[in-house]
């Protein structure tokens, strides 16, 4: 997304790897698709093991939460819970509401050729978030994230053994979120009184942030936190001030923290990633982590260059994936 074609990651390795195999002919196929989590990905892997390939790469990881999580403080009509149980539960009527919302969409957006893909896998369509309104979905507790990241983990096994079955290598590349994009989604807080205080924290902070006065900046935000320690706005401030500081590796656990309480459900968690990692670790199947090479940096303007937003990548991006994939691809084909 937002790229061309020939910005794209698999574009770029298929130009280094051609540059690399001594005359053969090399093509790198691009079967990503928008909104895919792992689990369609997974399902995804059994048309991709019929094209024969040499390699296959996944980079999958940001969509895993991207449905929300429905629970007590959703505030939903009952017609509305209803409804959400159905998506979660028949694929007959995942598949009903899909064209359904297309049919009304159809003036707004244009229908994507990977939804067909997708079918034909037989897979459900990606879960509309806009179905349930974000003001009223449950933020992200830590059961469901902990769930999340076991299936992702779970997932990526399954396509481990997968294609170690039909002989073939696979590399993992686990993505890199954007830690400087706006919170999506923080933890509402009740108390009114409370509330007053972190606003009025929060405000004194980013008032003597920008005024460079980052050590009476940190102790506001500290303030802020002391009064709500799971929220993601005073996390993502600290970080914020400790990069003007430049204080970077604590800036990058801030970064971390506040992504790890976002309720913004379509950013690859660190959790998600350290699961991921001792599982496939325990497989012993190859993979990467993007995350040293996007977040070496947390200048807001070398970030800028990296993201189009919260996780998709520019062409700058996509070179740096591609720059990271290279080594191991190279080892996996034996060149």
């Amino acid at each position: 997304l937002y790229v061309g074609a020939d910005d794209a990651f698999p574009a770029r390795l298929e130009r280094a790897l051609a540059a690399r195999a001594a005359g053969r002919r090399v093509e790198v196929v691009n079967l990503g698709c928008p909104g895919f989590a792992s689990d369609r990905v997974l399902a995804l892997l059994r048309s991709v093991l019929r094209l024969e390939p040499d390699l296959v790469i996944v980079l999958t990881g940001h969509n895993e939460m991207l449905g929300g999580e429905i629970g007590p403080g959703t505030q939903l009509t009952r017609a509305q819970r209803l409804r959400a149980r159905l998506l979660r539960s028949s694929s007959l009527f995942a598949w009903w509401n899909h064209l359904l919302a297309r049919t009304l969409r159809a003036a707004e957006t244009e229908v994507v050729s990977e939804e067909v893909a997708a079918l034909e896998a037989g897979e459900i369509p990606t879960y509309v978030p806009e179905a349930v309104p974000g003001t009223r979905r449950a933020a992200p507790s830590d059961a469901f994230r902990a769930r999340t990241a076991e299936r992702y983990a779970q997932n990526l096994v399954a396509m481990v053994a997968a294609t170690d079955a039909a002989g073939v290598p696979l590399l993992v590349a686990m993505p890199a979120a954007n830690l400087r994009a706006e919170v999506g989604f923080p933890v509402p807080i009740e108390d009114p009184e409370t509330r007053r205080r972190f606003d009025e924290a929060v405000r004194a902070a980013r008032a003597r942030l920008e005024a460079g006065q980052f050590e009476s900046a940190l102790a506001s935000v500290d303030v802020a936190l002391a009064l709500a320690p799971d929220h993601a706005v005073a996390w993502a401030l600290r970080g914020d001030v400790l990069v003007g500081m430049g204080r970077t590796g604590e800036a990058l656990d801030a970064y971390r923290g506040a992504l790890e309480r976002d309720g913004r459900t379509h950013r690859i968690t660190g959790s998600a990633i350290e699961a991921a990692r001792a599982e496939l670790s325990a497989a012993d199947a190859r993979w990467v982590d993007l995350r040293p090479i996007f977040h070496a940096d947390l200048d807001r303007e070398v970030v800028a260059s990296l993201y189009v937003d919260h996780v998709h990548p520019t062409a700058q991006g996509h070179a740096r994936i591609a720059e990271a994939l290279l080594p191991p691809a190279l080892e996996a084909l034996g060149l």
